[in-house]
């Protein structure tokens, strides 16, 4: 069991790690991003949102699915819409399905999604 009392060959002596992480970073690596399939889903702690990326200026989700596994989300109005229905925010659970079925929009096919909450 660790203790907070003399610390001196524990915590105290190991040197911070610096690293170039930012939060706000959406990844340039494709693993970095779920893409749904059809009947796909994914259940994660939500992370960040971020508004007004890319060339429509849409929502990036950044999900926890375990340990060190964090994936970016392509947000679209059909997923926008029940996050902001459902107060979801930083912190909480959510779960996201791609249900298959499609609508039409303004720039052409969108998806429709599911998505829960605890």
């Amino acid at each position: 069991m660790a203790s907070d009392q003399d610390d001196s060959g524990g915590f105290a002596a190991l040197s911070p790690v610096e690293g170039d992480y930012d939060e706000d970073d959406l990844g340039d690596d494709s693993d970095d991003w779920l893409d749904l399939e059809d009947g796909e889903s994914v259940v994660g702690e939500l992370r960040k949102i971020r508004e007004d990326c890319g060339e429509y200026n849409s929502r990036v989700y950044r999900l926890s699915l375990g340990p060190g596994e964090e994936k970016l989300m392509w947000g679209n109005a059909s997923v926008d819409r029940q996050i902001d229905q459902a107060n979801v925010g930083r912190g909480d659970v959510v779960g996201i399905k791609n249900t298959g079925e499609t609508y039409e929009t303004e720039r052409g096919e969108g998806v429709r999604y599911e998505v829960r909450t605890e």
